[in-house]
């Protein structure tokens, strides 16, 4: 039983001095003073408005870079629209080419097979051959 009583007695006394340190802690910043754990505080504080800085500028910078390479997109898928769309009209204009010429081939009427022999042209001058 002598012993809570002591414990509560110290406790007692551990808190009034606790108090009485804060207070003097308070008294001398009031005065001017500087505690060693304001200045890392202090410190630390500088430190992270660094950091946050140096983040809010990549992060600037690379919302900067992102909206670049949307606006490239967007130009590339322009130019793939009009580049299918110019060959889509190539491959019609083809197509077209295409069966006019089947149409001129039919029309034309069938010549019989040549022999791919000589023959021989006579002239005044002289003889010509050809090949065909």
């Amino acid at each position: 039983m002598i012993c809570f009583l002591i414990l509560g007695r110290a406790l007692k006394k551990l808190e009034e001095l606790t108090r009485a340190q804060n207070i003097a802690k308070e008294n001398y910043k009031q005065l001017g003073g500087e505690l060693e754990e304001d200045k890392i505080r202090s410190e630390l504080l500088e430190e992270s408005e660094r950091v946050i800085a140096n983040l809010e500028s990549n992060l600037d910078y690379e919302r900067m870079r992102r909206e670049k390479l949307e606006a490239q997109i967007d130009e590339l898928r322009i130019e793939v629209i009009k580049l299918s769309e110019q060959l889509e009209k190539t491959k019609a204009e083809n197509a077209e080419t295409m069966s006019e010429a089947e149409a001129t081939r039919s029309r034309r009427p069938k010549s019989s097979k040549r022999s791919k022999g000589l023959t021989k042209y006579e002239k005044t001058s002289g003889v010509f051959v050809t090949r065909s």
